[in-house]
């Protein structure tokens, strides 16, 4: 009976810890490639990643020379860092890079959104493919698909589509919104398909148009294309009209000029013929 007790005891002693640990975990290490370390929150040295080791919050993970890792949360999201990268787990809801460049997949947010910040600026996120650089003199957001909203230090903030990217300088200041350049937009190619996601996307969109699910998101996206669209298309417009008053300008002076030259002209024809007269006149007359 005593036995009994004792192992049940036990049980009961193991599960509250596993189940500790596991509410603890909140994320783990795959794809390890060349020189990843893990720093556990409350250590001083950082030891050699392990592949499938758990991260939990303030936990860090960085890597070196040609080094890459993937960060694997439990929902689904991954956050892929390449080579001299480091990045901290703050909790359930997001990271914070420290250096280097990441890319990464989140999935939906049915709560409050997702985030990925820097010293400079946070990236809120509610499911979508972006990238994350970060360096002494700015961050730079990049997304590849979905729509981010991002923030500086002031509570500014820029809503970033697919395509588009923006920079935040060492001070905290947003700047101008920009297109991303191919490179940037290859390298998100990339992680997605590493990640399978082209395919799945896809099939995601497929079975929306069909059935009709995923409609109201799919036309706020168009809408956002659309108003970009818009907003590119006003810029053309007000350089071509800018053109257009600069030539009218150039123009008028040009008539102008050319009055004033047959004016002159005129007055010239007009003194040679008096002088003209006057000689056929004679001094006698």
């Amino acid at each position: 009976m005593k036995l009994g007790r004792l192992i049940i005891m036990g049980l009961v002693v193991w599960l509250s810890v596993s189940s500790a640990a596991f509410a603890a975990s909140l994320a783990r290490l795959i794809e390890l490639k060349g020189e990843v370390s893990v720093l556990t929150q409350g250590d001083a040295d950082w030891h050699p990643a392990r592949e499938a080791e758990e991260l939990s919050a303030g936990d860090a993970v960085k890597t070196g020379t040609r080094s890459e890792v993937t960060v694997a949360r439990h929902d689904g999201t991954t956050v892929a860092l390449l080579p001299f990268a480091q990045l901290v787990v703050e909790d359930e809801r997001g990271f914070l890079l420290q250096a280097g460049r990441v890319w990464s997949h989140f999935t939906k947010a049915l709560g409050a959104p997702f985030f990925i910040r820097t010293p400079h600026a946070t990236a809120l996120i509610r499911g979508t493919t972006l990238g994350v650089d970060y360096e002494e003199e700015r961050s730079r957001v990049t997304v590849y698909e979905g729509l981010v909203e991002v923030r500086d230090r002031e509570e500014r903030s820029q809503d970033v589509a697919g395509g588009f990217r923006v920079d935040v300088d060492r001070m905290g200041r947003l700047q101008r919104l920009e297109r991303a350049e191919n490179r940037e937009l290859d390298e998100g190619r990339t992680f997605r398909l590493r990640r399978g996601l082209e395919r799945a996307e896809s099939r995601g969109v497929e079975r929306a148009m069909v059935t009709g699910r995923g409609g109201r998101a799919m036309r706020e996206e168009r809408q956002i294309t659309g108003v970009q669209r818009e907003l590119r298309r006003f810029g053309r417009q007000e350089r071509q009209e800018l053109r257009q008053q600069r030539m009218d300008k150039v123009e008028r002076r040009l008539e102008d000029a050319a009055q004033r030259v047959r004016q002159d002209q005129e007055e010239r024809r007009e003194r040679r013929a008096e002088k003209l007269l006057e000689k056929l006149r004679g001094p006698g007359r």
